[in-house]
């Protein structure tokens, strides 16, 4: 049955701790500031730990838009276990792998966005919401061609390289739980999960891609920009994942000159992505709360303005 636009609530999911509510705030505030207020739009924050005071100052972020809700989830101990057991956690945090359960634990939804918070939303987002097909389970932006050396270089088997270098990034997702439901995907998931914590990169994305690989929809790569992207394209040939440094590159468009070698994207939709993206994500561990520079950090001070932490993040109180 067809629902009207003025009746559609879209479910955006969260999860973070009480180390990032700032980043998570900018997060709110650029999405919200930025959407189509045709649709209603209702965020659901998985933690185990942030404090009152946070969850109300967050709560006020969302409440300056009257098409926004927000709720508080407490996980509690949940993955506990499964995140001790997980080799690879780089800069991620235990609260990554709670994406791998809201279709056992949010029944009352048939599809959510699920974005992460170390984000800066530029245009709206609604659009994703519709680009999930009924008979795949997730959708999300297909990671480009220059990263087949990363992938390569890890230690895992060659099939899992294989399928995770046609997968996914896990910045922004949109879930068909419905399908899901159906199809009791979260048995294999957890399977996945126990029995790959020993291989796993990016934990979560990883998980994910691996047990979906058949299932999955792409949506444009400007729907998540990542900031390494400036220097993966810094050079034709090499694979830089850096995001500090090159200053000359990222602001005199360097970049552009190689944007047409890539495998996966054509020359038009990563310059799309480069230069009008719909959401920035600080990917690596260089973030721009973190880091005295970080290209595209203007775009996330300028939110953060707007939000009642600011004094908090620049009188470091």
């Amino acid at each position: 049955m067809l629902v009207a636009i003025n009746e559609l609530n879209i479910p955006v999911f969260f999860a973070f701790d009480n180390n990032y509510v700032i980043p998570a705030a900018v997060a709110f505030h650029s999405l919200l500031a930025n959407v189509n207020v045709s649709y209603k739009y209702h965020f659901i924050v998985l933690h185990e730990d942030i404090s009152e005071e946070n969850r109300d100052l967050l709560a006020q972020v969302v409440s300056l838009f009257s098409n926004a809700s927000v709720e508080f989830r407490d996980m509690g101990e949940s993955f506990k276990n499964e995140w001790e057991n997980i080799k690879g956690k780089g800069h991620y945090t235990k609260e990554c792998l709670y994406k791998l359960v809201p279709m056992l634990e949010f029944p009352q939804y048939d599809k959510i966005i699920w974005s992460d918070v170390d984000v800066v939303f530029k245009d709206d987002i609604s659009d994703v919401f519709f680009m999930l097909s009924e008979e795949n389970y997730i959708a999300g932006v297909r990671v480009c061609g220059k990263l087949d050396k990363y992938y390569e270089n890890m230690n895992m088997p060659a099939e899992i390289k294989s399928i995770l270098k046609n997968g996914i990034g896990a910045g922004i997702l949109v879930y068909n739980l419905k399908k899901m439901r159906e199809d009791n995907i979260y048995d294999d998931i957890m399977i996945a999960l126990q029995g790959m914590s020993s291989i796993v990169v990016q934990p979560e994305q990883d998980i994910l891609n691996i047990v979906l690989k058949d299932k999955i929809d792409y949506i444009p790569l400007r729907y998540c920009f990542c900031t390494y992207m400036y220097n993966l394209f810094k050079d034709r040939h090499k694979m830089k994942l850096k995001v500090k440094g090159n200053l000359f590159n990222y602001l005199f468009k360097g970049y552009r000159k190689n944007l047409g070698f890539d495998t996966i994207y054509s020359e038009k939709e990563l310059l799309e992505a480069f230069e009008s993206p719909a959401i920035i994500h600080y990917a690596t561990s260089t973030k721009p709360w973190n880091t005295l520079f970080t290209k595209r950090k203007s775009d996330w001070l300028y939110c953060l303005l707007k939000t009642p932490f600011w004094k908090r993040y620049i009188f470091r109180y």
